[in-house]
């Protein structure tokens, strides 16, 4: 059975749009943000089965997708960074992680994961050891 897309023509008023428009943007702004979730999904996996066929064991952890509320210019909005690097730090699962793969990961600029990973050391819910940022072991549990 094909699927027939046919094109519908509906004409708007401009106050019609203004109210739809934000909705949209809204739908639009959510689906990508799912998307860049499942991403760094695969990303995560991905790299665990290369650890794996390396030689080395590495648990694979899949955890749902929460899509990161984004400001329409694409940032995680306000506060969302410290949530995002502390949720991702706990998925690692003792792990650590280079401010190069954290920002990667979370779609953080290098200079907001640094300024968060610093406050989430001093909070005691991070650590840096040898290079790498894990989560804090009574934090982790």
């Amino acid at each position: 059975m094909a699927l027939v897309m046919k094109t519908i023509t509906v004409e708007l008023t401009a106050q019609m749009a203004e109210q739809l428009l934000p909705e949209w943007e809204h739908q639009r702004d959510q689906k990508l943000a799912e998307a860049n979730g499942i991403d760094a999904q695969i990303k995560r996996v991905r790299a665990a089965l290369q650890d794996t066929k390396d030689g080395g064991r590495r648990e694979i952890t899949a955890q749902a997708v929460v899509p990161t509320p984004k400001t329409s210019s694409g940032r995680n909005k306000r506060g969302m960074s410290k949530k995002v690097i502390a949720q991702f730090l706990k998925m690692r699962n003792g792990n650590g992680a280079t401010i190069k793969e954290i920002t990667a990961e979370t779609e953080t600029v290098y200079g907001t994961a640094r300024r968060v990973l610093q406050q989430l050391e001093k909070e005691n819910k991070a650590v840096k050891e040898n290079g790498l940022w894990k989560a804090a072991n009574e934090y982790h549990t």
